[in-house]
């Protein structure tokens, strides 16, 4: 029964995704000219939503503009708060998976579980944790803990009700973003769910084995989600966008952030 709802919500997941209708990024002209749109599309958002729509996602109209960090003790505080949120979710599941997983000793394993567990500890640490979480997800994510926080205005308490409602949703990709950006989004909570079904049927120690591997990668993944938050508000310039790297085929090396 798990299966069918974990593959029910993939389909409606990538039915939800494929069936959103999206505007194109359409050429601006600014006082230094005319400018290209980069192709970066976004979904057609509804009243609620589209309280995030000052929000770009063009590397070239950001730096025009001047939008940044939060300027306001209250856009730092729903940041923060954003952040906290994620964060907290996370080293909850990687405490979770941890304490299962590494209940496996040398003692309980013979030699080729041993070698599985190493083995699994590596991939994961590298698939999830720095290939998912530090080369895309991280950085993409602290940007967006950091951007709701430009949003807030006193004069419009409603809208910026429904940004601090919202923001955890809104940091992890899972609305008002390029439409790659949800589709990974809304996938990966697919995935999770299904990892977790396939996971169960395991049997001990391969379940406890997959588990270690799990929490290595989600402890490594944690640990670059603090890292980009925390660089970035200590050197006042938001992390890299990946999203906009991608869809304009600039360089993602994230050593050179695009935002000067």
């Amino acid at each position: 029964k798990s299966i069918f709802e974990a593959r029910g919500l993939l389909f409606l997941s990538c039915k939800f995704v494929f069936e959103m209708e999206e505007h194109d990024a359409e050429t601006q002209n600014y006082a230094d000219g005319n400018l290209a749109a980069t192709g970066v599309t976004f979904p057609q958002a509804n009243i609620i939503l589209s309280v995030f729509q000052d929000l770009e996602y063009d590397e070239e109209r950001r730096r025009f503009n001047k939008i940044g960090l939060p300027t306001s003790f209250l856009g730092w505080l729903v940041s923060f708060f954003t952040f906290l949120c994620i964060i907290l979710t996370l080293i909850g599941a990687t405490h979770g998976l941890g304490f299962l997983g590494f209940k496996v000793t040398k003692d309980n394993l013979n030699g080729g579980e041993i070698i599985a567990l190493i083995l699994c500890i590596i991939f994961f640490a590298y698939a999830e944790g720095y290939a998912g979480f530090m080369k895309s997800w991280s950085p993409v994510t602290a940007r967006r803990c950091l951007l709701v926080g430009t949003l807030l205005s006193s004069n419009h308490i409603v809208k910026s009700l429904f940004i601090i409602l919202l923001s955890p949703l809104f940091a992890c990709g899972f609305f008002w973003a390029p439409r790659r950006r949800i589709l990974i989004s809304y996938l990966l909570v697919a995935m999770i769910l299904l990892l977790v079904v396939a996971v169960r049927n395991l049997t001990s120690p391969w379940h406890e084995i997959v588990d270690c591997g799990v929490a290595v990668g989600l402890g490594t993944g944690t640990l670059s989600f603090l890292y980009f938050y925390v660089q970035a508000i200590l050197k006042k310039e938001l992390p890299p966008d990946i999203d906009y790297a991608y869809t304009s085929g600039t360089s993602t090396d994230l050593s050179a952030p695009l935002l000067n």
